[in-house]
């Protein structure tokens, strides 16, 4: 819908980008995120809301969005008891972004993407976060592969490395012998999902 000249959809997409980079910034950082930063969101949130009220946002885009959102967060909140855990943030910033992310699906070509923008977020932020897993471990372990011996500790050295003292913030203890931790990297969630809405904006606007 263009209002004024302006795609709606594109102005909440930039504003909710712009508003995500303060947060990413901090999760990069240090992992903690300050409470008063999702008032950040308030911009974007006004863009919808006034979109809304003057008809130019489709509701059951903004319906199956939310739908999906909720789905998926419920999910992971049930996987979270099984020990598969994001940081409390990262929910946050799930939920922050589940409203907004209809407008997240790109085209190719003439055609809309028909997954919901919340679950190419959330597929592609979880991508990312495989990859810089992956990459760190290597660039960390770079020299104890040759000395791993078996085919399953070389796949180890893939998601994890050994410290003597673990980052609580930035690292994971995956096995503890006392003097020696094995870790693995905890990820920055939420500067993930920034990318994952430049990614999509990006194959929007060349593609």
């Amino acid at each position: 819908m263009i209002i004024a000249g302006i795609d709606i959809y594109t102005l909440i997409r930039v504003a909710t980008i712009l508003a995500s980079i303060v947060p990413a910034i901090q999760d990069m950082r240090t992992r903690l995120i300050d409470d008063r930063m999702w008032l950040i969101y308030s911009g974007p949130y006004a863009i919808l809301i006034y979109s809304i009220y003057l008809g130019a946002v489709r509701l059951e885009d903004l319906y199956v969005g939310i739908t999906f959102s909720i789905i998926i967060v419920v999910i992971m909140l049930i996987v979270s008891r099984f020990g598969l855990s994001l940081g409390e943030a990262d929910y946050i910033m799930f939920i922050v972004i589940a409203p907004l992310s209809f407008v997240f699906k790109p085209r190719i070509g003439d055609r809309l993407v028909l997954i919901p923008g919340f679950i190419q977020i959330l597929f592609l932020s979880s991508l990312i976060s495989i990859f810089y897993v992956i990459l760190k471990c290597i660039y960390i372990n770079f020299h104890r592969f040759s000395e791993a011996s078996t085919l399953k500790e070389k796949f180890r050295l893939l998601y994890g490395y050994w410290v003597e003292d673990a980052d609580d913030l930035k690292e994971i203890i995956i096995e503890d012998r006392g003097d020696k931790k094995f870790v693995t990297p905890g990820i920055p969630m939420i500067s993930f999902i920034l990318l994952s809405m430049v990614i999509l904006t990006v194959i929007d606007l060349l593609l």
